[in-house]
């Protein structure tokens, strides 16, 4: 070895002769010794460093050799005892072999009990569980992890019932360990689409709550998915099982019908999609209904407001027209329902009870403001008015009222008992009577204004009267009157005109003889206001003489005192 190194050595220094020999060719290359001797030196460092890592690699490797090694040596002497422990043991099992049955059957039942000890912990734990679920409902932050809960509750109730298989008794009993998910499965769902359902004001108020209740849905959806995808499996398994007969009693008709069950999944999804819709059609419906509500409320009264404005106009100017039996009339009643009834008919038709509502009240809205544009007609003088306008309105407030009352009813029969309460048409069509009643009394009042009979009330308890006259002309007027109001109104009109007209007569008479008592009582008085004070001796008699006519008990003293208690007057007038 040694003088390997030694040929090595004498072999490199000549080839190293060689190699300086070639650089230096020529004499004049010397001065280059120095340049070369450098370079030499730095390609001898560089080859130290480069022998040092490779030494060092070497070193790292002989090292991780030897713990291989070593690790080798360990394994192989544990295999070495696991060798020794087999043959142990196979010696021990020799004279086990007789009862291999029995260590069979032993086995199998202590892996059963560990299993049956499993399900009894698993059955017990569900109460539990469905109680921590039905707690976290409370919350709406614990959403997502109550339907984590109730998710593994129906996986242990799955494979629960699966494991029960056929024996229907076992599968019932265990149903009964399941009633309180059912119920929490139910709370839950409630929970979950009632914020499905409030989706505008949860997205306002507690937008996380919605997204978990939507990513609720997304995981159910995608478990539904799964579920069905293991009961597809499970049907073609079953029905493979039903086609070969060596296997067909292992498998029931309730487990295929169960896997047809549980590809249908909850559909989450669908019923997120139908709740969204109906929040959203119940919203819109809603906004839409109140919008088109006021607008055609406010169009329908301004219009009939017009109708029957531009009736009532028409009314004084075009004159009342008769009917076959005479009666005087004006089309005012008859266009303004025939109106109305129309607006009811294509509400009715066409929308909601709501909207029928609204337009009941609008409708009683327009009849009371009707009937306060007649009244205020009413308020003018009779005179003005005339006589057959006034019968005519007579007439037109009684058809009013059998029209108002026949919409009505049939406006009640359209609504519900809850709406209905709420509209109050009685008084409404009442007022209709309460407006003819006004115009019996303004008609009375126009015959009571005629001239001619203000001509002969006047005349009352005078001596015309008391001949006879006054009554006489009176009745005759009255008559005339009466003959063309009875032809004029309807009869169950005319009674009340009757009595009104015989009412304001003995008012009439009443005044009369009131105002002529009075009259008489203070005649003195007012010739004693005169007499005081006359200006002149001929005025002063004139009075005097008045005075002695009518009360002739008048004793001269009165007059005298009251003559001297005048001022300016000399004392030689006063006795004259």
């Amino acid at each position: 070895m040694m003088m390997m190194v030694e040929d090595l050595g004498i072999e490199a220094k000549e080839s190293a002769v060689r190699e300086v020999a070639k650089l230096l060719p020529v004499r004049e290359l010397l001065v280059s010794i120095s340049s070369i001797k450098a370079d030499y030196i730095a390609r001898q460092q560089a080859n130290d460093a480069q022998l040092s890592t490779m030494v060092a690699e070497q070193v790292e490797q002989a090292q991780a050799g030897l713990k291989a090694l070593a690790a080798s040596q360990k394994a192989v002497n544990h295999l070495r005892e696991n060798f020794i422990n087999t043959s142990r043991l196979c010696k021990e099992c020799q004279t086990l072999i007789e009862n291999h049955d029995q260590i069979k059957l032993l086995s199998n039942a202590r892996n059963n009990l560990n299993t049956t000890l499993k399900d009894v912990e698993g059955m017990l734990s569900i109460s539990v569980e469905a109680a921590a679920a039905k707690d976290s409902l409370r919350d709406d932050k614990e959403l997502i992890n109550t339907y984590e809960r109730l998710t593994s509750l129906d996986g242990k109730r799955r494979f629960a019932l699966a494991t029960a298989g056929s024996h229907k008794e076992e599968a019932s009993r265990l149903k009964e360990y399941f009633v309180e998910v059912d119920q929490t499965w139910d709370t839950f769902e409630q929970t979950l689409w009632s914020h499905i359902s409030n989706f505008f004001e949860l997205a306002k108020e507690s937008p996380q709550t919605l997204v978990r209740a939507l990513r609720v849905v997304e995981m159910q959806e995608i478990l539904d998915e799964q579920v069905a995808e293991e009961a597809a499996e499970a049907e073609g398994d079953a029905m493979a099982s039903l086609a070969n007969p060596q296997r067909a009693g292992k498998i029931s008709i309730t487990a295929i019908a169960s896997t047809k069950k549980a590809k249908q999944g909850k559909g989450y999804k669908d019923k997120c999609y139908e709740y969204l819709t109906k929040a959203v059609e119940k919203r819109f419906s809603t906004l839409l209904s109140e919008h088109v509500f006021e607008n055609l409320k406010g169009a329908i009264e301004e219009a009939k407001k017009k109708w029957y404005l531009n009736i009532l106009e028409a009314d004084k100017v075009q004159p009342p027209k008769l009917t076959d039996e005479g009666k005087l009339y004006t089309p005012a009643a008859v266009d303004l329902f025939r109106i109305l009834g129309e607006q009811v008919e294509t509400v009715t038709e066409n929308s909601t009870e709501v909207m029928l509502y609204r337009i009941a009240l609008s409708i009683n809205q327009v009849m009371i403001d009707f009937q306060a544009a007649m009244k205020k007609g009413l308020a003018e003088p009779a005179s003005e008015i005339g006589l057959e306008p006034l019968c005519a309105m007579i007439n037109n407030n009684l058809r009013c009222y059998d029209l108002a009352m026949e919409l009505a009813s049939s406006i009640i029969e359209a609504l519900s008992e809850n709406y209905a309460e709420q509209v109050n048409f009685d008084d409404t069509c009442k007022g209709f009577l309460e407006v003819a009643k006004e115009a019996i009394h303004q008609t009375v009042i126009f015959i009571f204004d005629d001239p001619g009979a203000q001509e002969l009330l006047v005349k009352l308890y005078h001596k015309e009267w008391s001949e006879g006259q006054i009554t006489e002309s009176l009745v005759e007027t009255f008559d005339d009157y009466y003959k063309d109001v009875q032809m004029f109104i309807e009869e169950r009109s005319y009674k009340r005109f009757v009595d009104t007209c015989l009412e304001e007569t003995v008012i009439a008479y009443v005044d009369h003889l009131l105002a002529q008592n009075v009259e008489n009582r203070l005649r003195i008085l007012v010739d004693l206001r005169e007499l005081a004070s006359a200006e002149s001796p001929d005025t002063f008699t004139l009075v005097y003489t008045h005075i002695l006519e009518h009360q002739p008990d008048c004793p001269p003293e009165v007059v005298e005192r009251l003559v001297g208690l005048r001022e300016g007057i000399p004392r030689k007038d006063a006795k004259e």
